[in-house]
């Protein structure tokens, strides 16, 4: 399974949820569709973006307590259902675990993380924060498990810029 979206509140009185998503196709979210909470197949029947979350409303979710006991839960798809990705595409958790080495070749460590920000997603790689543009990110073999990015001064902890 894969992560599509995290319950982070509720809205409105009527059992609407606030999603913060954790991918890159908003039509996940659309009426219609279909997720995974708890193993369990939920219908969305409603849903309206609100910045960057989406409010969703789930079949049988009907109340505000129902709506708060989501709170903190992850929304997941059946991995056969992820689009095709175009080539120099990875999804998150193809990258989390990988070796990172910089481009003259010495241990980065490995990647822990991917936030997505504003401007565009960030690699962590234990305290080093590498921003996911091609400018940084050199070469991704995923059949290696390695990482190779372009760290500039600044970008490890305690260096100057």
């Amino acid at each position: 399974m894969a992560d599509v979206g995290r319950v982070v509140g509720v809205f409105g009185l009527k059992g609407h949820v606030k999603i913060t998503p954790l991918t890159d196709y908003p039509e996940r979210f659309e009426p219609g569709e279909s997720l995974w909470l708890e193993g369990k197949d939920v219908e969305i029947i409603d849903s309206h973006w609100s910045k960057s979350q989406v409010r969703v409303l789930f079949r049988g979710v009907g109340s505000m307590e129902q709506a708060q006991a989501l709170i903190g839960k992850i929304l997941k798809i059946p991995l056969d259902e992820r689009p095709e990705l175009e080539e120099d595409e990875f999804y998150f958790n193809e990258l989390v675990g990988l070796d990172v080495i910089d481009q003259d070749g010495n241990p980065v460590g490995k990647v822990t993380d991917i936030q997505m920000a504003p401007a565009h997603d960030l690699l962590i790689v234990g305290d080093v924060v590498v921003p996911c543009v091609r400018e940084f990110i050199l070469d991704v073999d995923l059949d290696k498990g390695l990482v190779q990015v372009k760290l500039i001064p600044g970008m490890r902890p305690g260096e100057d810029e």
